[in-house]
């Protein structure tokens, strides 16, 4: 499968286009994509470990800002869902879900190691969660 999109054509003042692409070799997925032109690339791996469980990692390629590497997991089940990631810019992500078929609440974390900065947030939401 491979896409294309045309959202970044008049946004960025050098990018003409983004691009993309997914490949699925069993249960494992590859993805890819290009950024603003060509000045970002992006290349994914996510594989299932056991049911509900799937790891990710991430590779973005960024001359400007510099290239990062994100590892990661994510649990599902019927009732809740957890993620966590941690990066090699020293961030360290985590988002517990609960869900209901009337109502649903996440809990998130966010902490930057190497800028000493911490956040924190939450969501009510109420309806069937998916």
């Amino acid at each position: 499968m491979l896409g294309f999109d045309f959202s970044h054509l008049f946004s960025q003042k050098r990018s003409l286009f983004s691009y993309g692409g997914k490949a699925f070799l069993g249960n494992h997925a590859l993805y890819f994509g290009s950024i603003q032109g060509g000045s970002q690339y992006h290349l994914g791996y996510l594989i299932p470990i056991k049911k509900g469980t799937t790891f990710v990692s991430h590779y973005k390629f960024d001359p400007e800002n510099g290239s990062s590497t994100t590892l990661g997991f994510k649990q599902r089940s019927e009732a809740f869902d957890i993620t966590g990631t941690v990066s090699t810019k020293g961030k360290i992500m985590t988002i517990f879900q609960m869900k209901s078929q009337i109502y649903g609440l996440k809990l998130c974390a966010e902490v930057d190691y190497f800028k000493d900065h911490y956040s924190f947030g939450y969501g009510f939401s109420f309806g069937p969660q998916h």
